[in-house]
């Protein structure tokens, strides 16, 4: 059996078995090479990101092995180590054996659509809806405060005051609710840095800064189940900020199951 043939069965393997390949979309070795060879040029010439660099005695491998299918001197009925090192230089390099051996670009597609905008509202992570309701909680406090401020008024003053609690409430989520995807972990930190550079403003007078964070280590600051965020005592917002992020990281990375008890 062609061993290419099973490699390419199973890097589409999502797709359902009677869909025919369009119209004009070429496969065999030669267009293989000619599709690794784009594949190593741009990852060698473009930008991937700081700091990037293409393993290139990998690649030179690689392009090897498929160049070796099109002369002859590479069986496609026998998987060598030579072709197992190909096949794994494009896995490290986050390539898509669909479009190498099948032409076929759904793939690549759907891992970019993964990673965008798009998916990420549609995200179960729950950091999102706190980010959502502190934002709103923010919004509040500052206009209830600056109605009390004009009115001087006993139920203007309350008000400021519910407002100020539940921006509280809304400031302890941040530091609980950990975020489940590395989208929500840059979410929640671009959205404090945001605030903690008054880039949520009700006026000119009115808006976000790094000292309008609450004290988590007053008793009086309860988080969403009536408990106590004071120990240990003395540690600030960003401490319980950092904590979370951590957690969040960790296990994203699978490094551990979370933070351990101080």
């Amino acid at each position: 059996m062609n061993m290419i043939a099973n490699v390419t069965a199973l890097s589409r393997g999502a797709t359902p078995a009677d869909e025919r390949m369009p119209a004009g979309r070429k496969t065999g070795a030669a267009a293989d090479l000619r599709r690794v060879r784009e594949i190593v040029d741009v990852l060698r010439t473009r930008n991937v990101r700081k700091g990037w660099t293409v393993d290139e005695v990998a690649a030179s491998a690689a392009l090897a092995w498929f160049e070796g299918r099109v002369t002859g001197r590479v069986r496609d009925d026998e998987m060598t180590s030579e072709g197992m090192k190909a096949l794994w230089f494009l896995h490290r390099h986050g390539q898509s054996l669909d479009w190498v051996f099948a032409g076929d670009p759904g793939g690549m597609i759907c891992n970019s659509a993964a990673r965008s905008d798009q998916a990420a509202r549609a995200s179960d992570d729950p950091i999102f809806a706190a980010i959502g309701k502190h934002l709103i909680a923010t919004m509040e406090m500052m206009r209830t405060e600056f109605i009390s401020a004009l009115r001087n008024e006993e139920k203007a003053s309350a008000d400021a005051d519910a407002a100020a609690d539940a921006f509280g409430l809304a400031s302890c989520a941040l530091v609980e609710v950990c975020p489940t995807t590395l989208r929500g972990v840059l979410a929640l930190l671009n959205h404090v840095d945001s605030f903690n550079h008054g880039e949520f403003a009700l006026n000119g007078d009115s808006f976000s800064n790094h000292e309008r964070w609450p004290a988590l280590f007053d008793d009086d600051v309860l988080d969403a189940k009536g408990h106590r965020l004071g120990h240990p005592e003395g540690l600030p917002f960003g401490f319980w900020l950092l904590r979370n992020v951590r957690d969040a990281l960790s296990r994203l990375s699978g490094a551990d199951e979370g933070h351990q008890p101080i």
